[in-house]
C-alpha cells in the first residue's frame, strides 16, 4: 500500500536511490547524484522554506516525492508551481505520480490557486498529458556576452541592490514574464550555496515595479532571471540592463537565461541573444 505523506530530511536516503533511476537529465560532474548529502542539499535552503513536499512511502521506502510552491501572478492571482516530480522507475505505471500530483492539487484548492504549471522534459509529456496537463507556449535558452548588452538610461526609475537577504522576497515570489519560480530558483544558489550574485529590485517613485537576479554558475558562466511587475518595457530594459550589467563585476563572460517564446522580442530590447529552443516543456492545468 502506497502512503502519501510530508517529506521529511530523513527520506532523502531513500530519494537519493530515486534519483539515481529517474534523474537521468540531471548531471553533476562526478555523473549523477552520489550522496545522500546532495539530495539533502536538494531539500534545504531560503526558498525551499516556501516550498511543499510530499513522499510517497510503499513498505517502509520512499519511492517518490513531489516538490511545489505558490507565487502571485498579476494576471490569474496565483499560479501553483510544481518544481519536480520523481517516482522510482521499478515503481512507475502504479499511479504513484498520479496520487502525488493530485495531493499537491488539493493543496492548491485550498489556498484558492486556479492555475498549475510545470517543465517537463519531452519523454515525460505523455504522463503530463494522461492527468490533464498540457503544452502551452514554449521556453527560449537565450545567452549574451558582455560586449552585445544594451545600457539605456530611462530617467525616473530608481535601483536597489538587495544584501544580507533572510528570507525571499516578495518580489521574487512574483512571476509576470519571467518563468515562474525561477528567480526564486537563482536566489537560492546565491543565498543556500554560496554561488557569487547579485540581487536589484526596480522602483519607480516608491513603488517596486521590477526585480531581478544574476548568478555565477562557474568561472565564466553566469545566469540571470528578470521580472516586472507591469507591461512597461523601460521597466523590463531598466532592470535586464542593471541585473545584465553585473557581469563585469562577476567577471563572467556568458550570462544565459530562460524566458517564454512569446517575450523575445521584448527581450530583444535589452541584449543581442544567441537563441535556442529549450528541450522543457512548460505544461498547465486549470484547477
Amino acid at each position: 500500500m502506497v502512503i502519501i505523506r510530508k517529506g521529511r530530511i530523513r527520506d532523502c536516503k531513500d530519494l537519493l536511490t530515486v534519483y539515481q533511476t529517474t534523474r537521468w537529465f540531471y548531471r553533476t560532474k562526478e555523473g549523477g547524484y552520489q550522496t545522500v548529502e546532495e539530495v539533502k542539499n536538494e531539500h534545504k535552503g531560503i526558498c525551499f522554506r516556501n516550498w511543499g513536499w510530499f513522499v510517497a512511502e510503499e513498505e517502509g521506502s520512499v519511492v517518490g516525492e513531489i516538490v511545489f510552491r505558490i507565487e502571485k501572478n498579476p494576471v490569474i492571482g496565483k499560479v501553483g508551481i510544481i518544481r519536480n516530480l520523481d517516482v522510482d522507475v521499478r515503481n512507475q505505471k502504479q499511479g504513484i505520480g498520479t496520487l502525488l500530483t493530485r495531493t499537491a492539487e488539493t493543496v492548491f484548492k485550498e489556498k484558492k490557486v486556479p492555475r498549475v504549471v510545470s517543465l517537463t522534459p519531452p519523454e515525460a509529456y505523455n504522463y503530463w498529458m494522461k492527468i490533464d496537463y498540457f503544452a502551452r507556449g514554449s521556453i527560449l535558452e537565450i545567452s549574451t556576452t558582455p560586449s552585445r548588452i544594451k545600457t539605456p538610461l530611462i530617467k525616473g526609475l530608481r535601483l536597489k541592490q538587495l544584501k544580507d537577504i533572510q528570507k525571499v522576497p516578495p518580489t521574487l515570489n512574483f512571476s509576470n514574464i519571467a518563468i515562474p519560480g525561477k528567480m526564486c530558483e537563482l536566489l537560492d544558489m546565491i543565498v543556500t550555496k554560496g554561488h557569487k550574485g547579485r540581487v536589484y529590485e526596480l522602483y519607480q517613485k516608491n513603488r517596486v515595479v521590477g526585480a531581478g537576479v544574476i548568478v555565477k554558475l562557474d568561472a565564466t558562466t553566469g545566469a540571470f532571471a528578470v521580472d516586472i511587475t507591469t507591461r512597461d518595457d523601460d521597466h523590463l530594459k531598466a532592470i535586464a540592463a542593471k541585473v545584465l550589467s553585473a557581469v563585469k563585476v562577476l567577471r563572467i563572460k556568458k550570462v544565459k537565461g530562460m524566458i517564454p517564446k512569446d517575450q523575445l522580442a521584448r527581450f530583444k530590447k535589452t541584449a543581442r541573444w544567441s537563441v535556442d529552443e529549450s528541450r522543457l516543456i512548460p505544461v498547465t492545468r486549470i484547477l
